[in-house]
């Protein structure tokens, strides 16, 4: 059984509102791209993905942690990114 972790199906750019309780977060991770098997046309974008970690770090607790994975293999994978 898992007790201190909570699941949340939704878009990121929505993450502040389960964080409203004024816990701190210690643990959090990001998979961007398109979710593995689903449905390759929704896909994370840059303004939602960068408001969600900005929100994150608003409720990350010391010495908390946030993992990024990010698969640029989509259209929009390369997008900003250098060369």
């Amino acid at each position: 059984m898992i007790d201190r972790v909570r699941l949340v199906l939704g878009c990121h750019s929505g993450i502040e509102d389960y964080l409203r309780n004024g816990r701190p977060i210690q643990v959090a991770m990001f998979n961007l791209g398109y979710l593995p098997r689903g449905d390759r046309s929704i896909v994370t974008r840059a303004a939602t993905t960068l408001a969600a970690i900005g929100g994150l770090l608003r409720h990350l607790s010391i010495g908390g942690r946030i993992t990024i994975l990010s698969y640029r293999g989509h259209s929009g994978g390369r997008k900003n990114t250098k060369k």
